[in-house]
């Protein structure tokens, strides 16, 4: 068996156009509506994604409830090794293990 044909696209077509055709965009518009305009959809409540420092792996999950999503940061959080990245609607949030020493 051989690799199927890629996907049909219009690759060239945009790519010859000229500058004129696309409206242009300032750094800061840009900015605020990849950065600050994410959107979860309508069922999910928020989106963990889990970065591993030991494997280099990442693995990402999607909740619609918020009891079972909470049960998975409990169990992430068990793992010293990760780094959780928590988005919902309202903020995106970066959980990091920290250890205490036991010095004040």
């Amino acid at each position: 068996m051989g690799k199927k044909p890629d996907f049909p696209n219009n690759w060239n077509l945009i790519a010859s156009a000229p500058d004129s055709v696309f409206k242009e965009l300032s750094f800061e518009d840009f900015y605020e509506w990849r950065v600050h305009g994410w959107e979860i959809p309508e069922p999910y409540l928020c989106v963990i994604r889990v970065f591993n420092k030991e494997t280099g792996k990442v693995k990402e999950y999607s909740y619609k409830q918020a009891n079972a999503a909470n049960n998975k940061i409990q169990q992430l959080t068990t793992d010293p090794n990760n780094e959780i990245t928590i988005a919902d609607d309202e903020e995106v949030t970066l959980l990091r293990a920290t250890f205490d020493d036991g010095e004040s």
